[in-house]
């Protein structure tokens, strides 16, 4: 008989596949919308490796992970914590986009009313424009 560890590493094993097989299939609908600098195969693998960094993802809606996914990639903003540009965030069942400095920035310069955007340590009682 299989130890308590060993069932609820199966379940979080069989829950990874499915997300992913999830994954795999709104790839078409992600190539609709998405811009084209970003490759939908890749978007999903970093997002499955973000889920594999962070299993409480699996705990999410699994259209919540595919909504995330897909209003980052429209955005044109890699969802993982490597380029901290965006982050899947688990919240209550549900998974939310939140966007980065640095995809924040990005999406400031594709705007074409910035320039430039300089950041600088702003301590208590600094004064600054």
């Amino acid at each position: 008989m299989n130890s308590m560890a060993e069932q609820k590493a199966l379940t979080v094993k069989d829950k990874f596949n499915s997300l992913g097989t999830s994954l795999a299939r709104m790839e078409p609908e992600l190539l609709k919308t998405i811009p084209k600098h970003i490759d939908p195969k890749k978007a999903i693998r970093v997002l499955l490796t973000s889920v594999y960094k962070n299993p409480k993802l699996l705990e999410c809606s699994t259209e919540s992970v595919m909504g995330c996914l897909m209003e980052a990639s429209t955005l044109g903003l890699m969802l993982d914590g490597v380029t901290g540009e965006a982050y899947p965030i688990p919240y209550k069942g549900y998974c939310q986009l939140v966007a980065g400095y640095k995809g924040l920035m990005k999406l400031a310069y594709q705007s074409d009313r910035v320039l430039s955007i300089t950041a600088r340590a702003v301590y208590e009682k600094d004064t600054y424009e």
